[in-house]
């Protein structure tokens, strides 16, 4: 039976909230970390995020640096990460679009897939885009 470690929410963002006084993608990138590695420890055979990886839905809000930095920490270990776009990843409210957009970069690098229609490898997962048919 396949295993499969579930998160969602991650609302990775460059600065975080104005009110944190830490760095909040060093936050987010240690619990990517943990998440990867625990997702390898347990022998998962990938991870399900389910939307919201970015906080800001326009592209130039989200810098390469914080895409390469999410990357890096989500692959620690060496873990398939498949994603649902949330309403946090599509600027406008815009699948059409999402290849130009944070996830969709993220979801072109190493061990990382986005998940529309339905998935080959969670034939029970549908990713829907937010405010679509």
């Amino acid at each position: 039976m396949p295993r499969y470690l579930i998160c969602g929410d991650i609302h990775q963002n460059a600065t975080g909230p104005g009110a944190r006084k830490d760095s909040w993608p060093d936050e987010i990138n240690a619990k990517l970390k943990f998440i990867s590695e625990l997702a390898a420890k347990n022998k998962c055979d990938a991870i399900l995020q389910l939307g919201d990886c970015w906080n800001l839905k326009n592209p130039a809000r989200t810098p390469h640096w914080l895409i390469q930095s999410t990357h890096d920490a989500m692959t620690t270990a060496d873990v398939e990460w498949h994603f649902v776009a949330g309403n946090h990843d599509e600027s406008n409210d815009r699948y059409d679009s999402i290849d130009r957009q944070p996830l969709g970069t993220l979801s072109k690098m190493r061990n990382m897939h986005l998940v529309y229609k339905q998935s080959e490898h969670f034939p029970d997962v549908y990713g829907i885009p937010y405010l679509q048919d």
